[in-house]
């Protein structure tokens, strides 16, 4: 069995008192893909910037280890995390038109990340350039180098990002929401196209979305966060077909459905807890239906169930129901 190309081991991350991702832990090895679902403020984007040391100010790691090809990433210097932030793990950010200079022409955004890792010359780089357009089906890539960002659609952008990333031949591609703000068609090409250069390259690949559908296509396992914790961790099919958290079956449920159109969309009674806000007990109870006396008092460990995890006190009984 192969290692793990990313470890990420009880990664605790605080804002002074406030902590805002609790003992997150999970492994991904080269060639997998693992997805993050949760809703906004759950600690998803927080996890990629952990793994990348992009923090906000006031924001700093306390606690655990983010170990990329067996290294703990915060024993590096800053210069040592400059030259693998791109080249060995690249990342999409959320919104491609804030991710890309306005008045800078695609080429000339591309040159600068391909400079500042290779030691090619003008031809090379735009040759480097042509390639990885392509790979991503922008067939008139010459055109695409000379436009600037307003000129391109969300989904060509979107595109243009994915090659920027890929041009540097990462080990590892995080996808911070990667099909927001896209239509249906265009969300499941960029989900078609992720599953193909993860394919074609063997790169790992973290998939980060509220949306249960996008994820569950691209990720062989699927972390479930809330309120900074995780709350249920296991396969794709293990998640969708006998999930063990109430608030991981409170969001398969509220997926809408093609097969009952005439039914109200079922939405998650209550309010996700502020960012850091401290509870003793479980985060999810004020909303969980199965909430008991224990659940306010205490905050559930991760149980481990086969290859699992969940952090729930009643996930035996859950099995069932």
């Amino acid at each position: 069995m192969s290692e793990a190309l990313l470890t990420l081991e009880e990664l605790t991350v605080k804002a002074g008192n406030l902590t805002l991702l609790d003992k997150i832990t999970f492994s991904v090895k080269r060639g997998e893909t693992i997805g993050i679902v949760g809703e906004s403020g759950s600690g998803k984007s927080m996890t990629a910037w952990s793994i990348l040391r992009l923090l906000p100010k006031g924001v700093k790691a306390a606690g655990g280890k983010v170990c990329f090809k067996g290294t703990d990433l915060y024993s590096r210097s800053a210069e040592e995390m400059r030259a693998l932030r791109g080249r060995r793990i690249a990342m999409i950010f959320q919104d491609p038109h804030a991710a890309l200079n306005p008045i800078r022409t695609i080429a000339a955004q591309m040159d600068d990340v391909i400079r500042a890792h290779f030691r090619e010359d003008k031809q090379a780089r735009r040759a480097r350039m042509r390639r990885f357009l392509t790979m991503v089906e922008l067939a008139e890539s010459e055109r695409v180098l000379s436009s600037y960002p307003f000129q391109l659609s969300g989904g060509m952008l979107q595109r243009v990002l994915i090659a920027m990333a890929l041009c540097l031949e990462p080990d590892m591609l995080i996808a911070d929401e990667p099909t927001t703000a896209l239509d249906a068609l265009i969300r499941l090409q960029i989900v078609e196209l992720l599953q193909k250069v993860q394919r074609e390259s063997g790169m790992a690949l973290m998939v980060i979305s509220h949306d249960f559908g996008v994820v569950s296509k691209l990720a062989g396992h699927i972390v479930v966060m809330y309120g900074g914790r995780m709350a249920e961790y296991a396969a794709t099919g293990e998640i969708l077909e006998h999930s063990r958290h109430p608030y991981t079956r409170a969001l398969l449920k509220s997926r809408p459905s093609v097969k009952h159109v005439a039914e109200r969309l079922y939405t998650i009674p209550g309010t996700p807890p502020k960012a850091g806000e401290p509870e003793k007990g479980c985060k999810f109870e004020p909303r969980c239906p199965f909430r008991a006396g224990r659940c306010r008092r205490e905050a559930p460990p991760l149980y481990e169930h086969g290859r699992g995890r969940v952090a729930c006190f009643f996930h035996e009984d859950l099995k069932n129901v």
